[in-house]
């Protein structure tokens, strides 16, 4: 019997709902920017979050790049 994909999609974008400075939307605190030139990163989150995933039999990870990365070899 061939094994079960179980898996799990995880976006990595700060600006997948926002092209533009807005000074509030939903959960965001008023006067704080929703649109960020910069991808915020937590490596703690994405150790705990991927270690939950081993631990409960997920077996592929999907990642939706929202926001581009810029390389200093390739900008």
């Amino acid at each position: 019997m061939k094994e079960m994909i179980w898996s799990y999609l995880i976006h990595f974008s700060t600006n997948m709902w926002s092209d533009r400075p807005v000074s509030h939307r939903g959960t965001s605190l008023p006067g704080e920017p929703i649109y960020r030139d910069t991808l915020h990163w937590d490596e703690e989150v994405w150790d705990d979050v991927v270690a939950h995933l081993a631990k409960t039999g997920y077996n592929t990870l999907i990642i939706d790049v929202g926001d581009g990365f810029v390389y200093e070899s390739h900008p």
